[in-house]
């Protein structure tokens, strides 16, 4: 089985069709009632709200329910459903491969293309999306129109030094980590936030949470553009020598 454009997994993560991944609530067990399921009455209250789709047990036992909970509907199921033909390994949970996978086709013509076009590129980039591009590439303070493959050329030659002990190059790591450690570490945060802003138990107006994790995306006093594929990416600063012509939008 699949969920959207990934393998169903009993995580709080759902890969999304647009390549973000957002915190998901896949189980939940709840008193339960025969399908199909009334439109209203205390049933159906028993239920949670956007449980777009459910499975329920079958007697003996408890009746439970199985709930998908999705309120802004990005996700879908396949059936027998596998990552999409041409995904690559996923940021959070293939850390090592997808990596492995970037730095070894660094040819490939799509690191011809500015770095905030290649980060959508869900051949290299799995899971990796619009307000997450933003975020990783702010942090690092990299013009989102650099050069891709030289943005990338420069982790193929960063070695941590064979004098520093463990503990140093561990530590080392968690202070300046590189733009694929931030592919891995950010989405690892919105999932750490455990559905705040997304979760119906905060109501479907309030994204307080998401907003305050945010650093970049849609924020006050950030420039934004929109890239070759017509996606806005917001920045902070230089855009980069790759930036289409034009004017710079302002919040």
């Amino acid at each position: 089985m699949a969920w959207s454009s990934g393998a169903l997994l009993v995580t709080p993560v759902l890969p999304l069709s647009r390549g973000d991944l957002v915190p998901a609530q896949m189980c939940l067990e709840i008193p339960a009632f025969p399908p199909p399921c009334p439109r209203s009455g205390p049933d159906h209250e028993a239920l949670p709200a956007h449980a777009h789709l459910r499975f329920y047990t079958a007697p003996p036992g408890p009746r439970l329910a199985l709930c998908f909970v999705d309120i802004r509907r990005f996700g879908h199921w396949d059936i027998g459903g596998e990552w999409q033909p041409g995904r690559g390994p996923c940021v959070l949970l293939e850390y090592e491969q997808f990596r492995e996978n970037v730095l070894r086709n660094l040819a490939d013509k799509v690191f011809d293309k500015p770095i905030c076009e290649a980060l959508l590129d869900q051949r290299f980039f799995n899971g990796i999306g619009n307000y997450l591009r933003a975020e990783i590439l702010y942090r690092l303070k990299i013009p989102p129109f650099e050069k891709a493959r030289e943005v990338l050329e420069a982790l193929q030659q960063h070695r941590p030094s064979p004098e520093l002990t463990l503990s140093q190059k561990i530590r080392a790591k968690l202070q300046n980590p590189d733009l694929l450690e931030l592919c891995h570490s950010v989405p690892k945060e919105v999932v750490q936030l455990g559905g705040k802003g997304y979760g119906p138990e905060s109501g479907e107006e309030d994204f307080a949470a998401f907003r305050a994790w945010l650093q970049c995306y849609g924020m006050p006093g950030m420039s934004s553009l929109q890239d070759g594929r017509g996606r806005t990416i917001w920045f902070q600063g230089d855009p980069g020598p790759l930036a289409p012509k034009g004017r710079l939008l302002l919040l």
